[in-house]
Order: C-alpha cells, then sequence, then structure tokens
C-alpha cells in the first residue's frame, strides 16, 4: 500500500491499482468477503489478487493475503469495489486509519 498526496495505490505480483481520494465513495473495514470467482489474476494459498466476481460485490477488484481476516472495502464513485488488506489484521487497520485520515484532508 502506497499512500500519496491525491492517491493511494495498493501493489501486489502481478497487481496495480491506484484510486484518488477524490474518487472515492467510502470505505470499511470489515470481514474478507465470500471470494467468488477469479476472472483474472492470481489465486494461491497466500495471495489472491486481480478481478474478481461474486454475489454480494459483482465485479471487484481483490488483493489480499487470505489467512488475514480483515480487510478494507472501497466503494468508488463510479460503482466499483477494491478489497485489499495487509500483512496482519492488525496493519490492515492502520492502513484504514491511515486511509481514512488522508480522506479526511
Amino acid at each position: 500500500v502506497d499512500f500519496q498526496s491525491e492517491s493511494v495505490s495498493i501493489q501486489a505480483t502481478g497487481f496495480e491499482f491506484t484510486m484518488l481520494y477524490a474518487d472515492v465513495e467510502k470505505i470499511e473495514l470489515t470481514a474478507l468477503p465470500e471470494f467468488g470467482i477469479m476472472e483474472k489474476g492470481t489465486d494461491t494459498a497466500a495471495l489472491k489478487c486481480g478481478n474478481w466476481k461474486n454475489d454480494e460485490l459483482g465485479e471487484y477488484h481483490l488483493c489480499v493475503i487470505p489467512d488475514v481476516d480483515r480487510c478494507v472495502r472501497v466503494t468508488l464513485k463510479d460503482g466499483r469495489t477494491v478489497v485489499f488488506n495487509y500483512k496482519e489484521a492488525e496493519n490492515t487497520e492502520g492502513v484504514f486509519s491511515i486511509f481514512q485520515e488522508n480522506l479526511e484532508q
């Protein structure tokens, strides 16, 4: 996770997604979703990332470590959803807090 003054980038092997803070509708700290079906990306025991689809979110961008049970869910103003986490639940909560602070500036 790379926070910049006007955007945040989520990066993993073979995956990168950058979003402007101005494009964010809402963010939530939540449990991992049912992943659903990978349309394009990586699906291993250690990392799930890329373009996915499930019943709850429809098509969405995913970048998570499945063993970490917390994630940040971002809904963008154009309707896209991004779900990501960090190395541990505590780190994910810290990333969520930084993201939230950056949105409020």
